[in-house]
C-alpha cells in the first residue's frame, strides 16, 4: 500500500478532486487540506511571501499507484512554475478506527 502525497495549486483543487474520484480509478476517498508555504517560485517575486496551496493525500493499493499518480499530475499541471510536487510513500498498515478492521477494504484485524 502507498500514500500519494501532493501539494498543488489551490485553484486546481476541485479539478484534481474530480479527476481522482472518477469511478474508474477505484479510490474510495482522499484528503485535501489548505496549506501555506514558500517554494522555488518565490525567487520570481520582489519579497518572498507565503502562497496558498492544497495538500492532497490518497491511500492506494500498489497496483493503483501509476494510474492515480498520472491522473493527479495531469489534473494539476499548468506548465507554469509553482505547479507543485508529488511524492509516493510506503504505508505499512491502515486501520478503520470504528470497526478496528485493517486495510483500505476493512478486512478483519487479527485478534479482533
Amino acid at each position: 500500500m502507498k500514500m500519494i502525497w501532493a501539494v498543488i495549486r489551490h485553484r486546481l483543487k476541485q479539478r484534481v478532486e474530480e479527476a481522482l474520484m472518477a469511478p474508474e480509478l477505484g479510490i474510495s476517498g482522499l484528503t485535501c487540506t489548505t496549506v501555506h508555504g514558500l517554494g522555488h517560485e518565490t525567487r520570481l517575486l520582489f519579497q518572498p511571501h507565503e502562497l496558498a496551496y492544497c495538500r492532497v493525500e490518497v491511500l492506494v493499493e500498489d497496483d493503483q499507484v501509476d494510474r492515480v499518480l498520472q491522473t493527479l499530475m495531469d489534473a494539476a499541471h499548468t506548465g507554469v512554475e509553482g505547479d507543485g510536487l508529488v511524492a509516493v510513500l510506503p504505508v505499512e498498515r491502515v486501520y478503520h478506527i470504528r470497526t478496528r478492521k485493517e486495510g483500505l477494504n476493512g478486512t478483519a484485524m487479527p485478534g479482533a
